[in-house]
């Protein structure tokens, strides 16, 4: 019989929302998560209540998905080239990087209407980023489209994360 640990430690419960640990302990200041101490006065959380509450993010009714950070960490407009395929060189758009966190990047796709129905569909999931000349990366960069959406036009807006 598989045991179930009864709880969890912030760093497990960030792995399952996909989340930085951080994210966590701000849901616990914002009353959205309620820890209990353990011996060593480290934080725990019942598996139970995490549970409940993926299922209702799942469901789209979480207050979760209302704590999504609105300001980057580090606000950039650098113009660089996107390839949506790292293997097709007729896959490259312009793009701007507009903020870059610990873990990605945040990308604005211009000239990109032709992508989106790729991008819907999955069939774009790793992507490169380089410099239009020399500049802020030394080599290209490879990362994952964690979400998108389409701005007004032509252009597409990218969550990656960071290979």
């Amino acid at each position: 019989m598989f045991f179930r640990k009864p709880y969890l430690k912030a760093s497990e419960v960030a792995k399952l929302f996909d989340v930085n640990h951080s994210t966590v302990f701000s849901w616990v200041k914002k009353g959205i998560l309620r820890p209990v101490k353990s011996l060593g006065r480290n934080f725990r959380f019942r598996r139970e209540d995490i549970e409940y509450l993926l299922r209702s993010k799942d469901s789209g009714m979480s207050r979760v998905e209302t704590d999504k950070r609105t300001e980057p960490r580090f606000a950039v407009n650098y113009d660089v080239f996107v390839r949506l395929d790292p293997d097709d060189d007729s896959t490259a758009c312009p793009a701007s990087i507009r903020d870059i966190s610990s873990k990605g990047l945040g990308l604005v796709l211009h000239d990109a209407g032709r992508f989106v129905e790729k991008l819907a569909s999955g069939a774009i999931g790793r992507i490169s980023v380089f410099n239009k000349a020399t500049g802020l990366f030394k080599n290209m960069v490879l990362g994952n489209v964690r979400h998108f959406h389409v701005l007004e036009d032509d252009q597409v807006a990218l969550g990656v994360l960071v290979a």
